[in-house]
Protein backbone atom coordinates (compact mmCIF):
# COMPACT_ATOMS: atom_id res chain seq x y z
CA UNK A 1 0.00 0.00 0.00
CA UNK A 2 1.20 3.51 -0.68
CA UNK A 3 0.05 6.78 0.57
CA UNK A 4 0.61 9.13 -2.20
CA UNK A 5 1.28 12.59 -1.58
CA UNK A 6 4.35 15.01 -1.65
CA UNK A 7 6.48 15.94 1.11
CA UNK A 8 9.17 18.16 -0.06
CA UNK A 9 11.87 19.96 2.30
CA UNK A 10 10.52 23.29 2.84
CA UNK A 11 6.79 21.54 3.66
CA UNK A 12 9.23 19.71 6.01
CA UNK A 13 10.68 22.53 7.42
CA UNK A 14 7.13 24.71 7.63
CA UNK A 15 5.44 21.93 9.80
CA UNK A 16 8.26 22.41 12.52
CA UNK A 17 7.97 26.07 12.59
CA UNK A 18 11.24 27.27 11.36
CA UNK A 19 10.60 28.27 7.69
CA UNK A 20 10.64 31.25 6.82
CA UNK A 21 12.41 34.62 5.12
CA UNK A 22 15.87 34.04 3.71
CA UNK A 23 15.12 30.40 3.03
CA UNK A 24 15.66 30.19 -0.98
CA UNK A 25 13.13 28.50 -3.08
CA UNK A 26 15.99 26.69 -4.10
CA UNK A 27 17.90 25.55 -1.09
CA UNK A 28 14.66 23.58 0.15
CA UNK A 29 12.83 22.50 -2.26
CA UNK A 30 14.41 19.02 -3.09
CA UNK A 31 13.82 15.53 -2.48
CA UNK A 32 10.32 16.13 -3.02
CA UNK A 33 8.63 12.01 -1.61
CA UNK A 34 5.88 11.32 -3.80
CA UNK A 35 5.18 8.27 -1.37
CA UNK A 36 6.23 6.76 2.12
CA UNK A 37 8.16 3.89 0.08
CA UNK A 38 10.10 7.01 -1.63
CA UNK A 39 11.33 8.54 1.60
CA UNK A 40 12.09 4.76 3.41
CA UNK A 41 14.27 4.38 0.06
CA UNK A 42 16.15 7.51 0.68
CA UNK A 43 17.68 6.33 3.68
CA UNK A 44 21.32 5.08 3.46
CA UNK A 45 21.40 1.32 3.58
CA UNK A 46 20.90 -1.45 6.53
CA UNK A 47 24.50 -0.87 8.00
CA UNK A 48 24.04 2.40 8.81
CA UNK A 49 20.08 2.86 9.06
CA UNK A 50 20.37 7.15 9.40
CA UNK A 51 17.24 9.38 9.14
CA UNK A 52 16.53 10.39 6.21
CA UNK A 53 18.16 13.76 5.55
CA UNK A 54 21.40 11.76 5.34
CA UNK A 55 22.34 11.18 1.94
CA UNK A 56 23.71 8.18 1.02
CA UNK A 57 26.86 9.11 -1.70
CA UNK A 58 27.69 6.77 -4.75
CA UNK A 59 31.02 5.09 -3.60
CA UNK A 60 34.26 7.76 -5.08
CA UNK A 61 32.26 10.79 -3.50
CA UNK A 62 32.49 12.98 -0.23
CA UNK A 63 31.51 16.07 1.03
CA UNK A 64 35.11 17.71 -0.10
CA UNK A 65 36.75 18.81 -3.42
CA UNK A 66 38.79 15.63 -4.14
CA UNK A 67 40.73 14.51 -7.25
CA UNK A 68 41.04 10.98 -7.31
CA UNK A 69 44.08 10.67 -9.67
CA UNK A 70 46.18 12.53 -7.23
CA UNK A 71 45.62 9.89 -4.36
CA UNK A 72 48.95 7.93 -3.62
CA UNK A 73 50.07 5.88 -0.85
CA UNK A 74 51.23 7.29 2.47
CA UNK A 75 54.49 6.34 4.15
CA UNK A 76 54.25 6.25 7.95
CA UNK A 77 57.59 6.74 8.94
CA UNK A 78 56.64 10.24 8.03
CA UNK A 79 54.27 11.25 10.82
CA UNK A 80 54.32 12.83 14.08
CA UNK A 81 53.47 9.56 15.63
CA UNK A 82 56.78 8.17 14.48
CA UNK A 83 59.51 9.29 17.41
CA UNK A 84 62.46 7.69 15.02
CA UNK A 85 61.75 9.35 12.26
CA UNK A 86 58.89 11.81 12.24
CA UNK A 87 59.62 13.30 15.57
CA UNK A 88 63.07 14.82 13.72
CA UNK A 89 61.09 16.44 10.53
CA UNK A 90 58.37 17.68 13.06
CA UNK A 91 61.00 19.76 15.04
CA UNK A 92 62.67 20.74 11.82
CA UNK A 93 59.61 21.82 10.59
CA UNK A 94 59.00 23.62 13.91
CA UNK A 95 62.44 25.46 13.69
CA UNK A 96 62.28 26.49 10.13
CA UNK A 97 59.24 28.41 10.87
CA UNK A 98 60.17 30.43 14.42
CA UNK A 99 63.41 29.99 14.13
CA UNK A 100 66.22 27.81 14.95
CA UNK A 101 65.62 25.99 18.51
CA UNK A 102 61.97 25.99 18.89
CA UNK A 103 61.59 22.60 18.72
CA UNK A 104 64.07 22.26 22.12
CA UNK A 105 62.66 25.41 23.77
CA UNK A 106 59.03 23.97 23.66
CA UNK A 107 60.32 20.57 24.65
CA UNK A 108 62.17 22.18 27.76
CA UNK A 109 59.36 23.88 29.00
CA UNK A 110 56.89 20.62 28.52
CA UNK A 111 59.31 18.75 30.53
CA UNK A 112 59.31 21.48 33.31
CA UNK A 113 55.47 21.59 33.40
CA UNK A 114 55.50 17.66 33.76
CA UNK A 115 57.72 18.03 36.26
CA UNK A 116 55.74 20.69 38.21
CA UNK A 117 53.00 19.15 37.78
CA UNK A 118 53.40 15.66 39.34
CA UNK A 119 54.79 17.79 42.81
CA UNK A 120 51.50 19.09 42.66
CA UNK A 121 49.07 15.68 43.12
CA UNK A 122 45.54 16.97 42.84
CA UNK A 123 46.54 18.88 39.89
CA UNK A 124 45.71 17.87 36.30
CA UNK A 125 49.54 16.57 36.00
CA UNK A 126 49.87 15.19 39.58
CA UNK A 127 50.36 11.83 40.07
CA UNK A 128 46.34 11.42 40.57
CA UNK A 129 45.79 11.74 37.15
CA UNK A 130 48.90 10.11 35.54
CA UNK A 131 49.10 7.21 38.13
CA UNK A 132 45.42 6.51 36.12
CA UNK A 133 46.53 8.11 32.72
CA UNK A 134 48.90 5.51 31.99
CA UNK A 135 46.68 2.55 31.87
CA UNK A 136 44.41 3.82 28.98
CA UNK A 137 46.95 2.01 26.74
CA UNK A 138 46.79 -0.82 28.40
CA UNK A 139 46.25 -3.63 25.63
CA UNK A 140 47.98 -1.53 22.72
CA UNK A 141 50.99 -3.84 23.35
CA UNK A 142 48.93 -6.97 23.70
CA UNK A 143 50.72 -10.23 21.74
CA UNK A 144 53.40 -7.47 20.68
CA UNK A 145 55.41 -8.23 17.77
CA UNK A 146 51.77 -9.68 16.60
CA UNK A 147 48.84 -8.00 14.71
CA UNK A 148 50.16 -8.30 11.37
CA UNK A 149 48.89 -11.69 11.24
CA UNK A 150 45.92 -12.69 13.44
CA UNK A 151 46.40 -15.02 16.89
CA UNK A 152 46.61 -18.48 16.90
CA UNK A 153 42.91 -19.82 17.18
CA UNK A 154 41.18 -23.16 16.05
CA UNK A 155 40.36 -22.70 12.20
CA UNK A 156 38.22 -24.87 10.08
CA UNK A 157 40.94 -26.72 8.36
CA UNK A 158 41.91 -27.49 11.71
CA UNK A 159 38.22 -29.07 12.76
CA UNK A 160 38.14 -30.72 9.58
CA UNK A 161 35.05 -28.89 8.43
CA UNK A 162 34.08 -26.07 5.30
CA UNK A 163 34.51 -22.79 6.08
CA UNK A 164 32.14 -19.95 6.76
CA UNK A 165 30.34 -19.08 3.57
CA UNK A 166 27.83 -16.54 3.19
CA UNK A 167 26.25 -13.63 1.25
CA UNK A 168 28.39 -10.66 1.18
CA UNK A 169 25.50 -8.34 2.42
CA UNK A 170 24.79 -11.54 5.41
CA UNK A 171 28.67 -11.20 6.02
CA UNK A 172 28.75 -7.67 6.72
CA UNK A 173 25.27 -8.01 9.04
CA UNK A 174 27.55 -10.57 10.84
CA UNK A 175 30.73 -8.85 11.28
CA UNK A 176 28.37 -5.05 12.40
CA UNK A 177 26.61 -7.34 15.28
CA UNK A 178 29.96 -9.04 16.29
CA UNK A 179 31.83 -5.75 16.16
CA UNK A 180 28.67 -3.94 18.24
CA UNK A 181 28.94 -6.64 20.79
CA UNK A 182 32.67 -6.65 21.24
CA UNK A 183 32.47 -2.42 22.13
CA UNK A 184 32.65 -0.97 18.65
CA UNK A 185 30.32 1.59 18.03
CA UNK A 186 29.92 1.61 14.49
CA UNK A 187 31.75 0.00 10.91
CA UNK A 188 32.39 0.46 7.86
CA UNK A 189 33.40 -2.00 5.04
CA UNK A 190 34.92 -1.64 1.76
CA UNK A 191 36.36 -3.22 -1.35
CA UNK A 192 39.87 -2.89 -2.12
CA UNK A 193 40.03 -2.14 -5.33
CA UNK A 194 43.53 -0.24 -6.99
CA UNK A 195 41.70 3.02 -5.48
CA UNK A 196 40.86 2.26 -2.04
CA UNK A 197 44.02 -0.15 -1.29
CA UNK A 198 45.85 3.07 -1.48
CA UNK A 199 44.75 3.79 2.04
CA UNK A 200 46.60 0.69 2.97
CA UNK A 201 50.22 2.60 4.22
CA UNK A 202 53.47 1.82 2.05
CA UNK A 203 55.90 1.78 5.66
CA UNK A 204 54.53 1.10 8.99
CA UNK A 205 56.24 3.55 11.58
CA UNK A 206 57.64 1.01 14.07
CA UNK A 207 59.76 -0.33 11.90
CA UNK A 208 59.86 1.19 8.85
CA UNK A 209 58.66 -2.39 7.11
CA UNK A 210 57.20 -1.94 3.49
CA UNK A 211 53.91 -3.54 3.47
CA UNK A 212 54.02 -5.24 0.01
CA UNK A 213 50.98 -6.63 -2.15
CA UNK A 214 51.92 -9.90 -3.65
CA UNK A 215 50.31 -12.99 -5.16
CA UNK A 216 50.18 -15.48 -2.55
CA UNK A 217 47.61 -17.87 -0.39
CA UNK A 218 48.10 -16.22 3.31
CA UNK A 219 50.05 -13.13 4.23
CA UNK A 220 53.23 -13.51 6.05
CA UNK A 221 56.24 -11.33 7.01
CA UNK A 222 59.86 -11.32 6.75
CA UNK A 223 62.56 -10.27 8.79
CA UNK A 224 63.14 -9.42 12.41
CA UNK A 225 59.83 -9.40 14.18
CA UNK A 226 60.52 -6.50 16.75
CA UNK A 227 57.98 -4.28 17.36
CA UNK A 228 60.74 -0.87 18.50
CA UNK A 229 60.74 2.00 17.01
CA UNK A 230 63.19 1.85 14.94
CA UNK A 231 64.66 0.20 11.41
CA UNK A 232 64.43 -3.54 10.66
CA UNK A 233 64.78 -5.04 7.68
CA UNK A 234 62.27 -7.28 5.85
CA UNK A 235 58.61 -6.85 4.48
CA UNK A 236 55.27 -7.61 5.64
CA UNK A 237 52.58 -9.22 2.65
CA UNK A 238 49.18 -9.01 2.04
CA UNK A 239 47.78 -11.58 -0.31
CA UNK A 240 46.09 -10.00 -3.53
CA UNK A 241 43.25 -11.74 -2.36
CA UNK A 242 42.45 -10.17 0.43
CA UNK A 243 40.51 -7.92 -1.18
CA UNK A 244 37.81 -6.70 1.31
CA UNK A 245 38.91 -3.94 4.75
CA UNK A 246 36.93 -3.92 7.66
CA UNK A 247 36.87 -0.47 9.49
CA UNK A 248 35.74 -0.15 13.27
CA UNK A 249 35.24 2.65 15.30
CA UNK A 250 35.07 3.57 18.96
CA UNK A 251 32.83 5.95 20.90
CA UNK A 252 34.78 8.12 22.96
CA UNK A 253 33.47 10.31 26.07
CA UNK A 254 32.69 13.80 24.53
CA UNK A 255 33.71 14.80 27.98
CA UNK A 256 36.96 15.98 27.77
CA UNK A 257 38.31 15.14 31.36
CA UNK A 258 36.55 11.62 30.95
CA UNK A 259 38.17 11.10 27.54
CA UNK A 260 41.47 12.21 28.62
CA UNK A 261 42.08 10.48 31.54
CA UNK A 262 40.39 6.99 29.77
CA UNK A 263 41.08 7.72 25.93
CA UNK A 264 40.14 4.08 25.45
CA UNK A 265 40.13 3.78 21.94
CA UNK A 266 43.56 2.88 22.02
CA UNK A 267 43.75 0.54 24.36
CA UNK A 268 40.02 -0.89 24.17
CA UNK A 269 40.59 -0.76 20.13
CA UNK A 270 43.39 -2.85 20.46
CA UNK A 271 41.70 -5.59 22.10
CA UNK A 272 38.83 -5.54 19.47
CA UNK A 273 40.95 -5.83 16.42
CA UNK A 274 42.86 -9.45 18.22
CA UNK A 275 39.24 -10.80 18.84
CA UNK A 276 38.35 -9.88 15.39
CA UNK A 277 41.10 -11.06 13.69
CA UNK A 278 40.74 -14.75 15.79
CA UNK A 279 37.51 -14.50 14.94
CA UNK A 280 37.85 -14.19 11.28
CA UNK A 281 40.73 -17.07 11.53
CA UNK A 282 37.98 -19.07 13.26
CA UNK A 283 35.52 -18.66 10.15
CA UNK A 284 38.35 -19.94 7.73
CA UNK A 285 39.62 -16.07 6.44
CA UNK A 286 42.73 -13.80 6.32
CA UNK A 287 43.12 -10.82 9.14
CA UNK A 288 45.92 -8.88 8.73
CA UNK A 289 46.11 -5.35 10.48
CA UNK A 290 48.06 -3.24 12.38
CA UNK A 291 50.96 -4.09 14.41
CA UNK A 292 50.92 -2.96 18.12
CA UNK A 293 49.04 0.21 17.16
CA UNK A 294 45.99 0.65 15.73
CA UNK A 295 46.78 3.96 13.82
CA UNK A 296 49.99 2.94 11.80
CA UNK A 297 48.27 0.74 8.71
CA UNK A 298 45.75 2.39 7.23
CA UNK A 299 44.55 5.59 6.79
CA UNK A 300 41.40 5.15 9.19
CA UNK A 301 39.79 8.85 8.87
CA UNK A 302 39.70 8.36 5.25
CA UNK A 303 37.99 4.58 5.50
CA UNK A 304 35.87 5.89 7.70
CA UNK A 305 34.15 8.76 5.35
CA UNK A 306 34.18 7.09 2.43
CA UNK A 307 32.62 4.04 4.43
CA UNK A 308 29.47 6.13 5.61
CA UNK A 309 30.69 6.30 9.27
CA UNK A 310 31.43 9.62 9.27
CA UNK A 311 32.17 13.01 7.54
CA UNK A 312 35.62 14.97 6.92
CA UNK A 313 35.59 18.12 9.20
CA UNK A 314 37.34 21.19 9.94
CA UNK A 315 38.83 19.55 13.17
CA UNK A 316 41.86 16.98 12.82
CA UNK A 317 39.66 13.74 12.70
CA UNK A 318 35.83 13.13 10.80
CA UNK A 319 32.44 13.83 12.49
CA UNK A 320 29.48 10.65 12.92
CA UNK A 321 25.77 11.69 12.68
CA UNK A 322 25.46 9.55 14.86
CA UNK A 323 27.90 10.39 17.80
CA UNK A 324 29.67 13.81 16.60
CA UNK A 325 33.00 13.76 17.22
CA UNK A 326 33.00 11.52 19.91
CA UNK A 327 34.36 9.10 17.54
CA UNK A 328 37.53 7.56 17.64
CA UNK A 329 38.49 5.68 14.48
CA UNK A 330 40.38 2.79 15.68
CA UNK A 331 41.58 0.10 12.81
CA UNK A 332 41.28 -1.67 9.54
CA UNK A 333 41.50 -5.38 9.16
CA UNK A 334 42.21 -6.58 5.43
CA UNK A 335 40.42 -9.89 4.97
CA UNK A 336 39.43 -12.12 2.04
CA UNK A 337 36.11 -12.72 3.90
CA UNK A 338 33.31 -11.16 1.46
CA UNK A 339 31.40 -7.77 2.00
CA UNK A 340 28.99 -5.58 0.89
CA UNK A 341 30.69 -2.15 1.07
CA UNK A 342 28.78 0.81 2.78
CA UNK A 343 28.46 4.09 0.68
CA UNK A 344 30.32 7.99 2.03
CA UNK A 345 27.17 10.27 3.12
CA UNK A 346 26.48 13.88 3.30
CA UNK A 347 24.47 14.81 6.43
CA UNK A 348 25.27 18.35 5.96
CA UNK A 349 28.24 18.34 8.25
CA UNK A 350 31.12 19.10 6.10
CA UNK A 351 29.41 22.32 5.00
CA UNK A 352 28.68 23.26 8.88
CA UNK A 353 32.00 23.58 9.53
CA UNK A 354 32.67 25.89 6.60
CA UNK A 355 30.85 28.55 8.97
CA UNK A 356 30.82 27.23 12.36
CA UNK A 357 35.02 27.27 13.07
CA UNK A 358 34.56 26.79 17.01
CA UNK A 359 36.94 24.14 16.99
CA UNK A 360 39.63 25.81 15.26
CA UNK A 361 38.91 29.52 17.42
CA UNK A 362 38.94 27.74 20.73
CA UNK A 363 42.32 25.60 19.62
CA UNK A 364 44.93 27.49 22.36
CA UNK A 365 47.93 26.43 20.29
CA UNK A 366 46.72 27.70 16.88
CA UNK A 367 46.27 23.88 15.42
CA UNK A 368 43.05 24.04 13.15
CA UNK A 369 42.87 25.77 9.93
CA UNK A 370 45.35 28.16 10.03
CA UNK A 371 47.38 26.98 7.45
CA UNK A 372 50.17 25.91 9.98
CA UNK A 373 51.22 29.51 10.67
CA UNK A 374 50.23 29.06 14.42
CA UNK A 375 48.00 31.28 17.01
CA UNK A 376 47.24 34.85 15.70
CA UNK A 377 46.90 33.76 12.29
CA UNK A 378 43.66 33.88 10.42
CA UNK A 379 41.11 31.16 10.39
CA UNK A 380 40.75 29.85 6.96
CA UNK A 381 37.11 29.62 6.38
CA UNK A 382 37.26 27.99 3.10
CA UNK A 383 39.38 24.57 2.75
CA UNK A 384 42.80 24.35 0.86
CA UNK A 385 44.15 21.74 -1.83
CA UNK A 386 47.75 22.49 -0.58
CA UNK A 387 48.40 20.18 2.50
CA UNK A 388 50.64 21.83 5.63
CA UNK A 389 54.32 19.87 7.13
CA UNK A 390 55.58 16.67 6.24
CA UNK A 391 53.33 14.69 8.11
CA UNK A 392 51.10 15.12 4.81
CA UNK A 393 51.24 14.64 1.48
CA UNK A 394 53.22 17.86 1.17
CA UNK A 395 54.40 19.27 -1.99
CA UNK A 396 57.32 21.22 -0.41
CA UNK A 397 58.80 18.05 0.63
CA UNK A 398 61.51 18.06 -1.78
CA UNK A 399 62.37 21.41 -0.95
CA UNK A 400 62.63 20.10 3.09
CA UNK A 401 64.76 17.32 2.59
CA UNK A 402 67.12 19.00 0.41
CA UNK A 403 67.39 21.64 3.75
CA UNK A 404 67.54 19.11 6.14
CA UNK A 405 69.38 16.49 4.74
CA UNK A 406 70.70 15.71 8.59
CA UNK A 407 67.85 14.34 9.25
CA UNK A 408 68.22 10.10 8.68
CA UNK A 409 66.24 8.85 5.94
CA UNK A 410 65.84 5.13 6.60
CA UNK A 411 66.11 2.57 3.03
CA UNK A 412 67.02 5.35 1.08
CA UNK A 413 66.84 2.71 -2.19
CA UNK A 414 62.73 3.13 -1.46
CA UNK A 415 62.14 6.46 0.01
CA UNK A 416 60.96 9.03 -2.14
CA UNK A 417 59.93 12.59 -1.85
CA UNK A 418 56.06 13.91 -2.23
CA UNK A 419 56.12 16.60 -4.30
CA UNK A 420 52.63 17.11 -5.21
CA UNK A 421 49.51 19.12 -3.67
CA UNK A 422 46.92 16.63 -2.09
CA UNK A 423 43.97 14.62 -3.76
CA UNK A 424 41.35 16.63 -2.04
CA UNK A 425 40.94 19.97 -0.54
CA UNK A 426 41.05 20.17 3.07
CA UNK A 427 41.18 22.55 6.50
CA UNK A 428 44.85 21.26 7.12
CA UNK A 429 45.73 20.67 10.66
CA UNK A 430 49.24 21.12 12.21
CA UNK A 431 50.05 18.52 15.14
CA UNK A 432 53.29 20.58 16.02
CA UNK A 433 51.44 23.44 16.82
CA UNK A 434 49.03 21.28 18.71
CA UNK A 435 51.78 18.71 20.16
CA UNK A 436 53.33 22.03 21.44
CA UNK A 437 50.91 23.08 24.04
CA UNK A 438 49.66 20.04 25.17
CA UNK A 439 49.80 19.94 29.08
CA UNK A 440 50.94 23.25 29.38
CA UNK A 441 48.10 25.65 29.70
CA UNK A 442 45.84 23.94 26.63
CA UNK A 443 42.37 22.49 26.48
CA UNK A 444 43.32 19.00 27.56
CA UNK A 445 43.98 17.87 23.59
CA UNK A 446 40.27 16.72 23.37
CA UNK A 447 38.89 20.45 23.69
CA UNK A 448 38.10 20.41 19.92
CA UNK A 449 36.32 17.14 20.04
CA UNK A 450 34.34 17.87 23.25
CA UNK A 451 33.35 21.27 22.47
CA UNK A 452 32.03 20.30 18.62
CA UNK A 453 28.85 21.97 17.88
CA UNK A 454 27.94 17.62 16.97
CA UNK A 455 28.98 16.34 20.04
CA UNK A 456 25.71 16.24 22.63
CA UNK A 457 23.30 14.57 23.10
CA UNK A 458 19.47 14.03 22.12
CA UNK A 459 17.61 15.32 25.07
CA UNK A 460 15.93 17.48 23.39
CA UNK A 461 13.88 17.65 19.96
CA UNK A 462 15.46 20.78 18.83
CA UNK A 463 18.67 18.47 18.20
CA UNK A 464 16.55 16.54 15.62
CA UNK A 465 15.19 19.84 13.98
CA UNK A 466 18.78 21.64 13.78
CA UNK A 467 20.14 18.24 12.25
CA UNK A 468 17.57 18.05 9.51
CA UNK A 469 17.86 21.91 8.88
CA UNK A 470 21.98 21.33 8.44
CA UNK A 471 21.58 18.80 6.18
CA UNK A 472 19.12 21.26 3.86
CA UNK A 473 20.89 24.39 3.86
CA UNK A 474 23.68 26.29 5.64
CA UNK A 475 22.05 29.50 6.00
CA UNK A 476 21.24 28.88 9.67
CA UNK A 477 25.33 27.37 10.63
CA UNK A 478 26.10 30.28 12.15
CA UNK A 479 23.37 30.69 14.51
CA UNK A 480 23.35 27.09 15.75
CA UNK A 481 26.98 27.36 16.07
CA UNK A 482 25.48 31.08 18.69
CA UNK A 483 23.12 29.02 19.90
CA UNK A 484 25.75 26.12 21.02
CA UNK A 485 27.32 28.14 23.15
CA UNK A 486 24.43 30.07 24.24
CA UNK A 487 22.76 26.87 26.12
CA UNK A 488 25.99 26.26 27.90
CA UNK A 489 26.24 22.55 28.17
CA UNK A 490 28.13 20.96 30.72
CA UNK A 491 31.48 20.60 29.62
CA UNK A 492 34.40 20.81 31.92
CA UNK A 493 36.20 24.69 31.90
CA UNK A 494 39.01 25.20 28.89
CA UNK A 495 41.92 25.36 29.79
CA UNK A 496 43.69 22.47 31.72
CA UNK A 497 45.13 25.64 34.30
CA UNK A 498 42.03 27.27 33.33
CA UNK A 499 39.37 28.31 36.06
CA UNK A 500 37.57 25.96 37.66
CA UNK A 501 39.46 22.99 36.38
CA UNK A 502 40.57 21.27 39.97
CA UNK A 503 36.89 21.86 41.44
CA UNK A 504 35.98 19.79 38.00
CA UNK A 505 39.19 17.49 38.85
CA UNK A 506 37.44 16.89 42.99
CA UNK A 507 34.24 16.08 41.92
CA UNK A 508 35.55 13.58 39.56
CA UNK A 509 37.49 11.75 41.16
CA UNK A 510 35.16 11.55 44.56
CA UNK A 511 32.59 10.40 42.46
CA UNK A 512 29.87 13.49 42.62
CA UNK A 513 29.50 13.68 38.70
CA UNK A 514 28.30 9.95 38.99
CA UNK A 515 30.13 9.06 35.91
CA UNK A 516 28.49 6.96 33.28
CA UNK A 517 30.24 3.89 32.00
CA UNK A 518 33.12 4.40 30.22
CA UNK A 519 32.46 8.07 30.71
CA UNK A 520 29.95 8.11 27.86
CA UNK A 521 25.87 9.26 28.75
CA UNK A 522 24.33 8.42 25.95
CA UNK A 523 21.14 10.44 26.42
CA UNK A 524 23.73 13.74 26.90
CA UNK A 525 26.96 12.99 25.02
CA UNK A 526 27.61 11.27 21.72
CA UNK A 527 24.23 10.99 20.80
CA UNK A 528 22.75 12.52 17.81
CA UNK A 529 24.52 15.48 17.77
CA UNK A 530 23.61 19.22 17.95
Amino acid sequence: MQFHGTLSRREFMKGLGIAGAGLGAASLAAPAFNDLDELIASKPGPIHQYPWWVKELEQYDFTLPHDWSKLTRTDERHTIQCSWQGSAEVDAWMDDRDGAGTAKKWAAEKAAYDKNGLAQPKGWGGLRNMAYRTTFGYGTNLDTPNGFMPPKVATPETRGIPRWEGTPEENAQMIKAGLLLNGACDVAFHQLDDTMSKFIFTHDFHDGKPYVWEEVPVGYEEGETNATKGPRAGKRVLPNKAKWAINFSLQMSPDSINNNLSDRRYGHGRVIQRQLQGWLSGLGYLAHGPLDYTNNFSENVAFAVLGGVSENSRWYSSISPTFGSALGVSATIVTDLPLAPTMPIDAGIASFCYDCMKCADLCPGGAISRNGEGPGAPIAREPSWEPIGPWNRWPNRTQFDAKHPDIAKVNKNEYKSVNEPGFYAHWWFSPADCNKTTGINTCGSFGCGSRCVFTKGTDSIIHEVVQTTVASTSVFNSFFRTMDEAFGYPMYDMGIDGPGVQENLDAFWSNTTKTPIYGIDTKRGGGRGI
